[in-house]
């Protein structure tokens, strides 16, 4: 996935998004699809400062190093990478409510542009600007699209 912030890059996202059904079966992972995108939402929420997380001692920790090992770098999230307790999705969900909440995230992000995305350090990160949210956000997206084969 390349840009939010690109409308061509977006609009190939959401046609990912688009191509799911209730039924697309997951390749790894315990999440079936609409946990997938109920998951897939938190971290724009996040980003725009809708949800507040603190940081931990771990994050201080290692959170730079990670910074530059994933968003820097660009490498890809690894299969079942660990999760924050905040962004876990267990319950059962609405598949069209998730996909609608997470396509209206990604135009909210899309069109708020950088001066739409908070200045609050990310909760595991650190400090961020707008094109490493842009990366990160765009990274684990495509993370769990390709996560159900899309």
């Amino acid at each position: 996935m390349g840009s939010i912030f690109n409308p061509s890059d977006l609009e190939a996202t959401i046609d990912r998004i688009n191509r799911l059904t209730p039924n697309t079966p997951a390749q790894w992972g315990k999440m079936d699809v609409a946990q997938m995108m109920a998951h897939a939402s938190k971290p724009f929420q996040v980003a725009t400062g809708e949800l507040k997380l603190k940081r931990n001692f771990i994050a201080f920790l290692i959170g730079g190093w990670a910074k530059k090992r994933y968003i820097t770098s660009g490498q890809p999230f690894e299969h079942n990478s660990p999760t924050v307790p905040n962004f876990k999705i267990v319950d059962p969900q609405d598949f069209e409510k998730s996909k609608a909440e997470l396509i209206a995230k990604l135009h909210q992000v899309s069109t708020g542009g950088h001066g739409g995305l908070t200045k609050d350090p990310h909760p595991f990160f650190g400090n961020m600007n707008g094109a490493e949210w842009d990366r990160l956000l765009s990274m684990h997206t495509d993370h769990h699209l390709r996560q159900f084969g899309v």
